[in-house]
């Protein structure tokens, strides 16, 4: 049995090192990350009915409900499942019915330029949304700036959402749109806040399809300081500066699997107050996801399992930069799963309906904060 692999389209990401008799032995591509990550995702054409395996060279390279598979070219996408993922945790099978065409497979569930594409043509005519460009990348790429508002109302804060600066980092940016969905069709929230978003903080490695995490020198999300070297970061702190902008949140997804990664929660700042505000914000958003999205007010507090100061030795996340801004009254980083939270299984439709909760509890905590 023959099939044919390729990373010729955006997100693409697999090293081949043998095909035989139905069986792919491969790798992940580190490119410019020198420490072991986990993201891939290739296309597979298959030529006969059967089933093909795809075997890893090293551990940890699947998730927790086996990859992501597309059969649309990786608009629309779905869980394998555990069960077709060997004992080893290195190997997946795929059984192929002998019909349709090429089938993309993931280490999750992809969020592309052409997903949000689809997002603004579906809101091409509202008044309230506004797409901009922030700067262009090493590349040449333009990189996204979204804002909402109410036309002809100030509203008294203004908010900055951001995914994306670890590129391969996936499911974070469904929720990020959730939150600007919940921003278009809930006016209470416009009248709280302005909105800007910037979902591909690494523009390049999101299309790319690279690593991102640990990449050298160092990545994105360490890149807030004096002298940032990507011309992404620089733009995010020029317009946080030019906007006054005090509330911010940025979005991330963890590791692979295991303990603190398949769960929800905010990752604790090394400021004593903003962690007093992060609990306050936590548990407005236990309450407004009850019933969606487990999530039970997680905080990984400040010096506690990798949130410790040996984590930052490279440079500042954006969160850690803004909170020492004299315009800043909040920011969080909070920590997405790839693919669940304890039992039950993440897909686009509930990490956007989380979204909502977090546009949702944002208004609750702006206003309590004020007391």
């Amino acid at each position: 049995m023959n099939m044919r692999i390729d990373t010729d389209f955006p997100g693409g990401n697999l090293l081949v090192k043998e095909i035989r008799a139905g069986e792919a032995v491969v790798a992940v591509d580190q490119r410019d990350t020198p420490s072991p990550w986990f993201y891939w995702c290739f296309r597979a054409a298959f030529q006969e009915k059967g089933e093909y395996r795809f075997r890893f060279d090293q551990p940890n390279k699947i998730g927790t409900r086996g990859p992501a598979v597309s059969y649309d070219n990786g608009i629309t996408w779905e869980w394998l499942g555990r069960a077709c993922v060997d004992d080893s945790g290195c190997s997946f099978v795929y059984s192929h019915d002998g019909k349709g065409g090429p089938v993309i497979f993931c280490m999750g569930m992809q969020y592309q330029p052409v997903h949000l594409d689809r997002f603004l043509e579906a809101h091409a005519d509202s008044p309230f949304l506004r797409k901009e460009i922030l700067c262009r990348t090493r590349k040449g790429r333009e990189v996204e700036l979204l804002t909402i508002r109410e036309p002809g109302v100030k509203s008294p804060h203004k908010l900055l959402l951001t995914s994306r600066h670890h590129c391969c980092e996936m499911m974070a940016t469904y929720v990020l749109e959730g939150i600007l969905l919940e921003a278009l069709e809930n006016a209470e929230v416009r009248r709280t806040f302005e909105v800007f978003a910037v979902p591909f903080a690494d523009k390049d490695g999101v299309v790319d399809g690279d690593q991102g995490k640990g990449r050298a020198p160092h990545d994105h999300a360490r890149d807030y300081g004096e002298s940032p070297i990507y011309p992404e970061t620089a733009s995010i702190m020029k317009l946080m500066k030019e906007e006054s902008i005090d509330f911010c949140l940025d979005l991330h997804c963890p590791w692979i699997h295991g303990k603190d990664n398949e769960a929800i929660y905010f990752v604790g700042p090394p400021l004593r107050s903003m962690e007093e505000k992060t609990k306050v914000f936590a548990e407005f958003l236990r309450k407004e996801a009850e019933g969606i999205v487990p999530y039970d007010g997680e905080i990984l507090l400040y010096g506690t399992s990798w949130n410790t100061g040996a984590n930052y030795i490279q440079g500042s996340p954006m969160r850690d930069w803004a909170i020492r801004q004299p315009f800043n009254r909040f920011g969080a980083s909070m920590e997405i799963p790839y693919a669940n939270a304890g039992e039950t299984t993440f897909e686009p439709r509930m990490m956007r309906n989380f979204g909502r909760c977090i546009a949702r509890a944002m208004i609750r905590f702006s206003q309590e904060i004020k007391k």
